[in-house]
């Protein structure tokens, strides 16, 4: 129930130390870098981009690649020189890394460029051109484990060994990346699309593989499969219909004649949905379920789901109803509810959940941006809703990188201590 046991990140009850240092430096030797740690990773393999703090602009540009073990720090290739403008750089799949741009942009006559490196060694794999351009005509984001190219419509492409476009499913060709899947379960591999004719689908990110089509009512992913909501007269009982990732039926559920359902939660860890009490028609509540359909929690509504905030940490559901900025100081209460018997349990007021990095299940670490720039990360015990410890990030901050903590500024990367 809620975070799987093997993804939850030990968080200590003190102000941690670094368990290890990495200095940008030492793994890429050209001077004034910045960097950035690539979002996700493959188990225990992660990676960073190094890239000129003062670009030349009229220069062709040089990037590098490195990685590193999250847990250990250890490096596990040192900086891969890239030369020529890189845009951006995407895990794809168990063993290459895809980095687009151009080689050189201050030229006239550019070309689109495809870097590809096998990402257990970082040997260049591919350095060439490609058709694929992150602009106006396609867009070019992460899911998972995958980058998706998205044609304005067209429909949704993958990107292969040489940065070529792959797989295709036609469609609206609407961008939609994993930006609000949550960090404490497994990387999504589900995408929902729209066809002209107003038609949902629901197509795996690794292949292309529509999973189901033609959907009347859009349908719901989460870890684990999808569901699909009745939206029509050939479904009068207003079911449920849950199945898992490969669009294997697993089962139903009724939520009433002539009633609908609306999906409270999108950050995929569990299905939490809103639906009218059949006993008393003017009340709406909560329904919480599994990947397999099956009910875990019902509790009266906490909001209207287009107004609501809803996080789910842990064992616990973290709802909000507060109207303001969540990533500053300013108070933002959290109402706790326990899934497993739908108790209220403590409100607190500075959790600034927009800012979640991580929770070991018991203590939830979020960063608070300052009005100088500044990132502070702040420990929090939600069961007294006491700062158990602050971490000032200055010019970076702390990711989760699989189960670590890694604290990252534009020079150096540091582990946080368990």
């Amino acid at each position: 129930m809620g975070t799987p046991a093997d993804l939850l990140v030990a968080i200590p009850t003190t102000t941690p130390k670094p368990s290890w240092t990495i200095k940008l430096a030492d793994v890429v030797h050209a001077p004034d870098l910045k960097q950035g740690i690539l979002p996700g990773s493959v188990e225990d393999r992660a990676f960073a981009l190094a890239y000129p703090a003062h670009p030349d602009p009229a220069g062709p540009g040089t990037s590098w690649v490195y990685s590193f073990n999250p847990r250990t720090g250890a490096i596990l290739f040192n900086g891969v020189e890239l030369s020529g403008s890189v845009a951006g750089c995407y895990i794809n799949g168990p063993n290459q890394l895809t980095c687009l741009g151009r080689q050189n942009a201050a030229a006239a006559d550019s070309h689109p460029w495809a870097w590809v490196l096998d990402s257990h060694n970082g040997k260049v794999t591919y350095n060439g051109p490609t058709d694929i351009v992150n602009g106006d005509a396609m867009s070019v984001y992460k899911v998972g484990h995958y980058p998706v190219v998205a044609v304005p419509g067209t429909g949704w492409y993958g990107i292969g060994s040489s940065g070529e476009k792959t797989w295709f499913v036609p469609g609206s060709g609407k961008a939609s990346d994993d930006t609000f899947w949550s960090r404490d379960i497994a990387p999504q591999r589900l995408v929902v699309g729209d066809r002209p004719d107003g038609t949902y689908l629901v197509y795996s990110v690794s292949d292309g593989a529509v999973v189901v089509d033609k959907l009347t009512a859009r349908p719901w992913v989460y870890d684990g499969g999808f569901a699909v909501p009745g939206r029509s007269a050939s479904d009068p009982e207003g079911r449920i219909t849950f199945y898992d990732n490969t669009g294997k039926e697993l089962s139903h559920f009724t939520v009433g004649v002539g009633r609908g359902a609306w999906q409270v939660i999108s950050r995929g860890a569990l299905l939490v949905v809103q639906y009218g009490d059949p006993k008393a028609p003017d009340q709406m509540r909560w329904l919480v379920f599994d990947a397999t359909g099956k009910k875990i929690t019902d509790l009266p509504t906490q909001g209207e789901p287009s107004k609501t905030r809803a996080v789910i940490i842990g064992d616990k559901l973290y709802v909000s109803d507060t109207v303001g900025i969540e990533n500053t100081a300013k108070e933002n209460p959290w109402k706790q509810i326990d899934l497993a018997t739908a108790s209220i349990l403590r409100t607190c007021a500075d959790l600034n959940l927009r800012g979640y990095v991580a929770s070991d299940g018991k203590t939830i670490l979020s960063g608070i941006m300052g009005e100088a720039g500044h990132i502070t990360e702040n420990a929090v015990d939600p069961s007294s809703c006491q700062t158990l410890w602050s971490m000032d990030s200055r010019d970076g901050g702390v990711v989760k990188v699989n189960t670590s903590l890694v604290q990252y500024s534009d020079s150096q990367l540091n582990g946080v201590e368990s």
